[in-house]
């Protein structure tokens, strides 16, 4: 339940949040009619080194990266910011304005949905679980972002990359950008499980109710979850009497 409701909140934002230039402010949803600043900054990695561009591509008509120049960092009044628009120039002092994106009212349903999922589980609402510097996970989520907007990653479920063009900007043989590329794998990972539920769940409304056992002067139940994704859930129980417990992908009632 709480992964649900964070979700809808970063989806709900970034709904909120596109501008007039195209870009998601991270954190900040602006008012009706505010006006926000854009800058920028170099990118670097845990090492201390600036991140580069790996590549370039022509997309929508513009051209963006370049093999070895520096990638920037976007912010918007100083909070951290997202492009929609690879390729499209942006200066430092460009303002934007509160839902005036065509860009953003063009993608579809699932494409924003995508771009809050990758929110979610990047940069925004993730970034504590995920390896690199601050840079390397903020070029991480700006890279998916970038996929679903332009298609190269499916906007729904398993959201698999279609193509390598946007990926190719930021990692690749010329400059590896490893720990961004850790981070933007992590973020996929938790991604292509965000529907994937206990297996002993995954049944019909019959199928998944369950009659503990007596045995030994007790009622008891343990049920197995083969999709492996127990260890991200947690239970409790309303009823002091009733012990709920959770060892491996083992969840056990007493």
């Amino acid at each position: 339940m709480k992964i649900r409701k964070l979700f809808q909140r970063a989806a709900a934002l970034a709904l909120a949040a596109v501008t007039a230039l195209s870009a998601v402010p991270a954190t900040t949803a602006f008012a009706a009619g505010d006006i926000g600043t854009i800058s920028f900054t170099h990118t670097y990695d845990g090492a201390g080194n600036a991140i580069r561009y790996n590549s370039s591509a022509n997309i929508g008509g513009h051209t963006a990266g370049g093999t070895g120049e520096y990638k920037y960092r976007m912010y918007v009044d100083g909070e951290t910011a997202f492009c929609l628009q690879p390729g499209v120039p942006l200066k430092t002092g460009n303002t934007l304005a509160k839902a005036s994106s065509n860009t953003w009212n063009a993608l579809s349903a699932d494409q924003k949905k995508a771009v809050g999922l990758a929110l979610l589980y990047g940069y925004q609402g993730n970034s504590g679980n995920l390896s690199g510097s601050d840079d390397e996970k903020w070029l991480a989520t700006q890279t998916l972002v970038w996929e679903f907007v332009t298609g190269c990653r499916q906007a729904a479920s398993p959201y698999s990359q279609t193509s390598t063009t946007v990926y190719s900007l930021h990692f690749g043989s010329n400059y590896a950008n490893s720990g961004a590329r850790a981070a933007y794998d992590q973020i996929v990972s938790f991604m292509t499980r965000h529907s994937t539920i206990p297996s002993f769940m995954s049944a019909g409304k019959k199928d998944i109710t369950k009659e503990l056992a007596y045995k030994d002067g007790k009622y008891s139940l343990t049920l197995t979850d083969s999709n492996g994704v127990l260890s991200e859930y947690s239970f409790t129980s309303s009823d002091s009497n009733v012990k709920v417990s959770k060892s491996g992908n083992e969840k056990s009632w007493r």
